[in-house]
């Protein structure tokens, strides 16, 4: 468990490792890779709302970096 910025901090790192390791092994550059991150309260019980929220996260992640 990590909280808000170390978790953001931790994807980007994550995206820049898949990147390196396609340009290392020649792969196409279009390849890309986007990871969602959400802080969950203790006390959510229902984890399908977790998922959303990463999920809409990753999703405006994306659209930020193809921007």
């Amino acid at each position: 468990a990590c909280g808000g910025q170390d978790a953001e901090r931790k994807a980007r790192q994550l995206e820049q490792a898949f990147r390196d390791s396609l340009a290392a092994a020649g792969l196409p550059a279009g390849l890309s890779l986007t990871i969602g991150a959400a802080e969950i309260p203790a006390d959510v019980t229902d984890v399908s709302e977790a998922v959303r929220l990463a999920d809409r996260r990753m999703y405006a992640h994306k659209l930020e970096r193809n921007a």
